[in-house]
């Protein structure tokens, strides 16, 4: 088993945050917009991507930065 440094452990930490935060505002929103008739019906696979590549980005950029 690998062990990990605290800075990988914040970096983990930064990108599944931004994740969650990324899902956890972007369903609600578009489901309320979707019950307005505004929009489609939320499609939680375009939310999902989206939230990953959210918590990747970050996370990539992180371990660029520290570099």
């Amino acid at each position: 088993m690998k062990t990990i440094d605290e800075v990988e452990l914040a970096d983990n930490l930064w990108g599944s945050t931004v994740s969650y935060y990324a899902y956890a505002v972007l369903f609600p929103s578009w489901w309320v917009l979707g019950r307005a008739d505004i929009t489609p019906e939320p499609n939680h696979w375009i939310i999902f991507f989206v939230s990953l590549a959210a918590g990747m980005a970050v996370y990539g950029y992180r371990k660029w930065r520290a570099r």
